[in-house]
């Protein structure tokens, strides 16, 4: 009897230890995922790790990268799985220092393929980078472990990571550009015709001639002494004439004269006129009295 209760004892005492072990492995291994990265109590988070150049060194503040780096970004846990995949080849992107957005490829290596690859995602430029600038990549921190649960947000206060560098080489720099003047119009000068000199009736010679080509146009044009003469000649109709009587009649009464004679006469049209009607009326007259006649 004492010896049943021996080995129930003892049996106890050992499922007891075992329970005590179990327990002791599980912590262990939660504490080592968890250890020096903040989360959610009972979860994994995501953690990034840093980025590289293949066959290169570390991209964090490097001022020698080649012109077309293919950059390997490393995190503490699966991030290649196909289930996350399509999200995590979206968190990536690269700028210049001009804030110019620059294409780049995302690529994996499955885990199905390689599993010790499952932690690394790789980004390289679409064209080569300019020399001597500063550029900067970035991560999103959507990108998501394949737990489901943990995200790089986790672990960055929300913010991602950005990882700024600068290519190898020298800066090339623009030429300013320049303005073209357009080169003055050269003066135009007229030329005066020649002077040539005058010659009177004796063949001697007078002062040269040294009218312009506009004055000698202009100089078929009656002058203003011309016209003046024109205008304050006094036409030869007003003056006065002398009448019957021996008086001097001015014109004007001439000439009214003269109209209301040439109007006293009857002219040859009129005479026809009046022919026509007298000859019309006795035909009318004729007619009339022969039907009264018939009657």
């Amino acid at each position: 009897m004492f010896r049943k209760k021996t080995n129930i004892l003892i049996f106890m005492c050992l499922l007891i230890m075992t329970c005590l072990a179990n327990a002791s492995v599980a912590f262990a291994a939660g504490a080592g995922d968890q250890s020096g990265t903040p989360g959610v109590s009972g979860q994994k988070p995501l953690a990034y790790l840093g980025t590289v150049i293949v066959d290169g060194g570390k991209l964090d503040n490097a001022t020698d990268a080649p012109l077309n780096p293919k950059l390997k970004v490393e995190f503490d846990k699966n991030v290649v799985n196909s289930l996350f995949w399509t999200n995590n080849s979206q968190c990536f992107s690269m700028k210049s220092s001009t804030n110019e957005a620059i294409p780049v490829n995302v690529t994996k290596v499955d885990d199905t393929v390689d599993f010790a690859l499952r932690q690394f995602i790789f980004v390289q430029p679409v064209s080569p980078l300019k020399p001597g600038t500063s550029y900067k990549l970035i991560i999103s921190p959507n990108v998501q472990a394949k737990n489901g649960v943990a995200t790089l947000g986790g672990t960055t206060n929300g913010q991602g990571v950005t990882v700024a560098f600068k290519t190898q080489g020298v800066a090339v720099q623009q030429a300013p550009a320049t303005t073209v003047t357009p080169a003055p119009k050269p003066a135009t000068t007229v030329v005066s015709p020649a002077s040539t000199p005058n010659t009177d009736n004796n063949g001697k010679t007078t002062s040269p001639n040294t009218a312009t080509p506009s004055s000698v146009a202009d100089s078929s044009k009656p002058s203003v002494a011309d016209s003046q003469n024109q205008t304050t000649t006094p036409d030869s109709s007003a003056n006065p004439k002398p009448n019957i009587d021996g008086q001097t009649t001015p014109a004007s009464v001439a000439q009214s004269s003269n109209a209301t004679k040439k109007g006293s006469g009857i002219s040859a049209t009129t005479w026809i006129t009046i022919l026509g009607a007298v000859l019309l009326v006795g035909w009318i007259a004729v007619e009339i009295i022969a039907r009264k006649k018939r009657k």
